[in-house]
């Protein structure tokens, strides 16, 4: 086998291009079908992934006219482009070309409005259709460029796979290495699709090309995947393909004994698989066989191979089984139809060879889009990036305004706080200030001669009782017992609770409760003014008399208008502003 065998391998390439293409937009045109709708689509779905294309086919007309009664016109343009598939792909009978000149109608319709994924999958069949039955690569090149365009700008990743697939497979049979870059987009878009029919088509085109360049062991790596892929979703129909590309791979390493056993298991297996199945697998191992100087087993593969393809039109490349069968002639000396057979072959060749000029134009102009495009889309990333940085700016702004407004109601809540403490420390000054001399004018009262400043006997009473009061919570400081009850106080005030309650109201104008709170609440005062450490905060209920923490912490900010920690801080805080 010669380098000349691999033209049919951008044949198969191009099989698998639309092999899923029911697959192509059924995630997108599935969100507003009737359930009748979903189901048709499921079937050609799953149609297309069996290769059964008359049912397919027979899918495909139910979607279009169910879709056409509902209005669906996405699903019923699927239809639409899955017949001409069916029909293409399995050599169905009937009206082809009328059916691909209603697709071409239905695309210039759309040209006006937004390219979606409906107008790439029309444009795909159209490519199919124009490299298979039409014949013309140069216009199947113009509808892969088209759908290109369309899945880049609107992020259809199955419908970019299929496109650059098209495209390496064009560029296969030219022999131009542009189309080893297509090929490896096409795979890596694959496999960031994910669906196994992208995949299978970015294995199988990566292995066709690796095997063109010699690269043997990732040439058999990707046939390996492509195989995998086969037995995970089901493609037997592609069996056939990945053995004959094995049996290249065999003899283009010189084993000969195994490449004819390839050669002849995928001939098997493409019976089953529809006539271009068998056009492909006859026609490479007659190939086979005529480089092995079997000549008369390569005529009778390729009879074959022509008799598979009656009542059809011819493949693209169909012209290779002409130039092999005018060698085959040529070596058993049937030298009038090995002339007939390369009379055909330069026929078809210079068929092909007319579109090559209109191609090298066609492909400048897809790279000059090409270059537009990424400068456009260059363009759109620093007006991004500028609109982003304007909305952080405005953001920035916010956020300092807001900071700004948070700060000055901080230091004004300060600030109040501040007053607050202050206001409270003079009080509580002055009440101490005001119990002592309180108490000396009752100690001056006792000194006197009995009733020469009063005569109020009940007034006398309560001034004695509550000197002795006084001197109780100064010098021993009862008040910070938690345990501390009005009879206890009464006992050691020489007195009952009665008496004590009425000196503590006509001196102090207080209940019992409230007088021994405030002298535990000025005990507490007294040490957050005297003590920096933060443990004093802790322990500071209870050692000021309390039995409950929360107790304390009610009566103190009660008292106080702050909790006690803030207390502290706006009492340091004054302090440092005097002494600065």
């Amino acid at each position: 086998m010669t380098n000349r065998h691999l033209h049919l391998i951008r044949r198969q390439i191009l099989l698998l291009i639309l092999s899923a293409l029911a697959f192509c937009a059924s995630a997108t045109v599935s969100r507003t079908l009737t359930p009748v709708e979903e189901e048709l689509l499921g079937l050609c779905k799953e149609s297309a992934e069996r290769r059964d294309y008359r049912a397919l086919h027979d899918a495909a007309v139910r979607l279009q006219a169910e879709a056409g009664t509902s209005g669906h016109g996405e699903a019923a343009d699927y239809g639409l482009a899955s017949r001409l598939y069916a029909m293409v792909m399995g050599y169905l009978a009937g009206p082809t070309d009328e059916l691909y000149a209603r697709v071409a109608r239905r695309v210039e319709s759309r040209r006006e409005g937004k390219d979606d994924m409906a107008t790439g999958y029309l444009v795909l069949a159209m490519g199919f259709y124009e490299m298979t039955c039409g014949r013309d690569f140069n216009k199947a090149a113009s509808s892969a460029f088209r759908a290109l365009r369309i899945a880049r700008s609107n992020g259809f990743c199955e419908t970019e796979t299929r496109a650059l697939g098209l495209l390496a497979s064009i560029y296969f049979d030219r022999d131009d290495k542009e189309g080893l870059r297509m090929a490896r987009e096409c795979l890596r878009t694959a496999e960031k699709c994910g669906s196994l029919a992208s995949r299978y088509s970015g294995y199988k085109t990566m292995a066709a090309y690796m095997a063109r360049f010699n690269k043997f062991g990732e040439a058999e790596r990707y046939a390996d995947l492509a195989d995998s892929v086969i037995t995970v979703a089901g493609i037997a129909g592609e069996r056939y393909y990945i053995t004959s590309l094995r049996g290249d791979l065999c003899f283009r390493k010189g084993d000969t004994g195994g490449a004819g056993r390839y050669y002849q298991k995928a001939l098997m297996e493409s019976r089953g698989s529809g006539p271009e199945a068998v056009w492909y697998a006859a026609t490479i191992y007659g190939s086979w066989l005529n480089d092995q100087g079997r000549y008369a087993e390569a005529i009778e593969r390729l009879d074959e191979a022509e008799n598979a393809m009656k009542g059809h039109k011819a493949p693209l490349v169909s012209w290779y089984g002409d130039l092999v069968k005018s060698e085959a002639y040529s070596g058993m000396g049937r030298y009038r139809e090995a002339y007939e057979a390369h009379q055909r072959y330069a026929g078809k060749r210079m068929a092909l060879m007319e579109n090559e000029k209109e191609f090298k134009s066609l492909e400048l102009k897809y790279k000059v889009a090409e270059q537009k495009m990424e400068n456009d889309r260059q363009k759109i990333e620093v007006m991004e990036k500028s609109r982003l940085a304007t909305v952080v700016s405005a953001i920035c702004a916010v956020l300092l305004v807001v900071l700004v407004a948070v700060a000055v109601v901080y230091l004004r809540s300060i600030r109040h706080y501040r007053r607050l403490v202050n206001v409270n420390l003079t009080a509580l000054s002055r009440e101490k200030h005001l119990r002592r001399e309180l108490a000396k004018a009752i100690d001056g009262n006792g000194g006197g001669s009995g009733g020469a400043a009063t005569d109020d006997r009940r007034s006398s009473r309560a001034d004695e009782i509550y000197r002795r009061l006084v001197g109780l919570m100064e010098e021993k400081r009862v008040y910070l017992d938690p345990a501390l009850s009005l009879d206890a106080l009464a006992a050691m005030a020489g007195t009952n609770r009665t008496y004590l309650q009425e000196a503590i109201r006509i001196s102090t104008g207080l209940t019992y409760s409230s007088y021994i709170n405030d002298l535990r609440i000025s005990h507490a005062i007294d040490l957050l003014t005297q003590s920096d450490s933060a443990e004093v905060i802790k322990t500071l209920a209870a050692a000021s008399g309390f039995e409950s923490p929360s107790n304390f912490y009610r009566r103190f900010k009660k008292k106080t208008g702050v909790s006690p920690a803030m207390f502290r801080m706006q009492a340091k805080e004054g302090d440092a502003e005097q002494e600065g």
